[in-house]
């Protein structure tokens, strides 16, 4: 999986936040949240409910996100 520099470059530079450690990437898409994870952001999976290496978090109801992000 290639990263995708620029795009998370771009994002944490609008969201003016320097360290990838505070961001988070909440995609259906598995190389997404892949390449979040090797760029050092946090990734949550949506669309199944199975634990993956492939992402920090997994959800399938957007009224659990609240909880995935510790609210």
């Amino acid at each position: 999986c290639k990263p995708m520099p620029e795009s998370f470059a771009l994002a944490q530079e609008l969201a003016d936040e320097p360290d990838p450690r505070k961001c988070v990437l909440i995609d259906d898409l598995t190389r997404n949240t892949r390449a979040a994870l090797v760029s050092g952001m946090a990734s949550i999976l949506y669309g199944t409910d199975e634990p993956t290496a492939e992402a920090s978090g997994v959800f399938t109801d957007w009224n659990h996100l609240p909880i995935l992000l510790g609210d």
